[in-house]
């Protein structure tokens, strides 16, 4: 694949869907650990289980932070390169809201949780519909 410029624009581009990445997977990583936390809580595992558990999930929590920030950015920039920014940018954001919807759809369908505790059901969708369309940008954009 031959590599080209990129423009001052794709640049500042890269670094706008970069931040928006760091953001996005960061609220499913919060999201994913709520679910972990509520599921713990329906099931009545012991107070010091649960931390032990929680203090896991947020070692891991960070790994994957990490990970996104790193592998996002060069993804991205090479994207650019290579002229195919849109669609790697449909498929990173695809990708970080559908795990959105999973955890937010998870912690809506738990039983015995209080109302408080539960996402809306609009916020769940419009996680769920954005993500298919990003994926969707994706594929099209892919298979032509």
């Amino acid at each position: 694949m031959l590599a080209r410029e990129v423009s001052g624009t794709q640049i500042v581009l890269i670094y706008l869907c970069w931040m928006l990445a760091m953001v996005l997977g960061f609220l499913a990583l919060v999201s994913g650990r709520e679910l972990t936390l509520t599921l713990l809580a329906v099931w009545q595992v012991d107070l010091k289980i649960v931390g032990l558990i929680d203090k896991v999930v947020f070692f891991f929590f960070g790994v994957v932070g990490l990970c996104i920030i790193v592998l996002t950015e060069g993804y991205l920039r090479t994207g650019a390169k290579r002229a195919k920014l849109p669609e790697r940018i449909g498929l990173v954001f695809g990708m970080e809201l559908l795990a959105l919807f999973l955890f937010d759809a998870g912690r809506l369908l738990v039983p015995d949780v209080t109302e408080a505790a539960r996402p809306s059901f609009i916020q769940a969708m419009m996680s769920l519909v954005i993500g298919c369309v990003g994926l969707w940008a994706f594929w099209i954009k892919r298979t032509r």
